[in-house]
């Protein structure tokens, strides 16, 4: 699912609800949602981790975000490094902290499993379960 939200505040309310689980940030705002510091005090802090940094910006996700989803989503970006703007940070050098799962692909380990999801997670936008 992708979502536009009109200002970070809102971001920040949908981050830390679960809505959504991915969102570029700027580095600032990743920062101040993940300490808990103004003006995100009434959302924070929300537990987060670096997927990636494009510039002034990073690509964040919440604690729940599988870690097989962040090893795919960097062995993405480090393939399309040159036209997505993204790159990968090496953990010592990120606030929020990487993700577990980024940290993994960049030390050259096997992919985390992939999360068994439950019935009601796999289905979206009325799609119908198919049981063989």
């Amino acid at each position: 699912r992708v979502t536009r939200a009109p200002h970070t505040e809102r971001i920040a309310s949908l981050l830390s609800s679960g809505q959504i689980k991915v969102a570029v940030l700027p580095k600032a705002t990743a920062y101040a949602l993940f300490t808990g510091a103004e003006p995100f005090s009434a959302y924070g802090p929300v537990e987060l981790y670096v997927l990636a940094n494009q510039r002034d910006f990073l690509l964040v996700a919440r604690a729940d975000f599988p870690d097989h989803h962040a090893y795919q989503v960097a062995a993405t970006l480090q393939a399309h490094a040159g036209s997505s703007g993204f790159t990968l940070l090496s953990e010592a050098t990120t606030q929020p902290p990487l993700h577990p799962g980024v940290a993994a692909f960049l030390q050259g380990a096997a992919m985390p499993a992939a999360p068994v999801l439950a019935d009601d997670e796999a289905l979206e936008d009325g799609e119908q379960a198919h049981h063989h």
